[in-house]
């Protein structure tokens, strides 16, 4: 379905040279690597390219996980997270917003690579602008799939890019968070969505929820919400306030990317043709991903997955396609259910 990546790393793609400091954005005044702060929580500066003239070269901040810092050719990232700030001005508090969220969520602890666009949204951004961002991040850290994470007027150009399959299904799931203006069309997504509101948004009433909910109730993926009392429009103080907020955000992460790395899998498991050495290689870096990530899910998922195996017997490798299939149905329903946890 539209919005699935194949999760394969781009190998021969060369990260994006260190911006002029004199400028990050056409869309910016402030320039993140002048303000600082985020070399000490493992973030470096770079630019990208989007190819159109309007952006131009884009100043990113690119967060990694330790592992790959130390053995970057060995290591597996399991994702992309691109953060979009939306409306909201660059300033230092964008790096402290986004790094609470890393914090909170662990996507750095799970392997994840996380960019923050230096990007301040109008009310004349288009969908292909978003599509271009999402690229050209994508290829100056060597990966086709992520997770887009967007504020206030982003949201709904972010649906915009799903439906239309703008990236050719490079988007794995989205996070909306107090999205604004009405929501666009979504029959034609088919991804995980999670959307997370607090009561206190003075920028996104929260009266808007219910229509958005209302219309990604027809997308064809799994919709989930998640409301905080307190946060105001920063999904950073909604997490750090909200732990359960900040569960179902990693866990959301979790599941959306192992969906899309099962779909890889059980297709090629469905297939009887030999795998040529380049598709062994993603294959083999898919069941790692799927590996590496099913640890993050909690106890009780992950003994609903594996409780099947004990119960009907058979060889490891019999267990382990069994496994990915109990995935692949069990994850999705939590998803829709609002990643209940065993305690609620």
């Amino acid at each position: 379905g539209k919005g699935k990546g194949k999760g394969k790393e781009k190998a021969d793609k060369k990260a994006a040279p260190v911006p002029d400091r004199r400028r990050g954005s056409v869309l910016s005044t402030t320039c993140l690597a002048d303000l600082g702060g985020f070399e000490k929580l493992g973030g470096r500066s770079s630019t990208i390219d989007t190819g159109l003239s309007l952006l131009g070269e884009l100043e990113v901040i690119v967060f990694e996980p330790p592992g790959k810092k130390l053995r970057p050719e060995e290591f597996v990232t399991t994702g992309v997270v691109i953060c979009l700030q939306g409306m909201q001005p660059i300033s230092d508090q964008t790096i402290k917003e986004w790094s609470t969220v890393m914090k909170e969520a662990e996507w750095l602890k799970m392997g994840l690579t996380v960019v923050v666009p230096n990007f301040q949204v109008g009310s004349s951004m288009l969908a292909t602008d978003i599509a271009a961002i999402v690229d050209a991040s994508l290829q100056s850290v060597g990966f086709d799939q992520c997770i887009l994470v967007g504020k206030d007027l982003v949201a709904p150009r972010m649906v915009e890019v799903v439906a239309q399959d703008m990236v050719e299904g490079q988007i794995t799931g989205l996070i909306l968070v107090g999205p604004t203006l009405s929501p666009p069309a979504c029959e034609e997504c088919c991804l995980p969505i999670l959307v997370l509101w607090s009561e206190d948004d003075e920028m996104s009433e929260f009266a808007g929820c219910d229509d958005w909910m209302e219309r990604l109730s027809v997308q064809g993926g799994t919709t989930t919400l998640k409301v905080s009392e307190k946060g105001g429009h920063d999904m950073g103080e909604m997490l750090s306030n909200t732990h359960t907020m900040a569960e179902a955000v990693k866990n959301f992460t979790v599941s959306a990317f192992i969906i899309s790395n099962l779909e890889t899998v059980l297709e090629d498991e469905g297939t009887e043709e030999k795998p040529t050495n380049g598709h062994a290689t993603a294959l083999a870096k898919s069941e790692e991903r799927i590996d590496r990530l099913a640890d993050e899910l909690p106890n009780f998922m992950k003994q609903a997955v594996t409780r099947v195996n004990s119960n009907e017997g058979g060889t490891e490798q019999s267990d382990s396609a069994q496994t990915r299939k109990r995935m692949s149905l069990d994850i999705p329903q939590w998803l829709q259910s609002g990643l209940v946890a065993d305690f609620e």
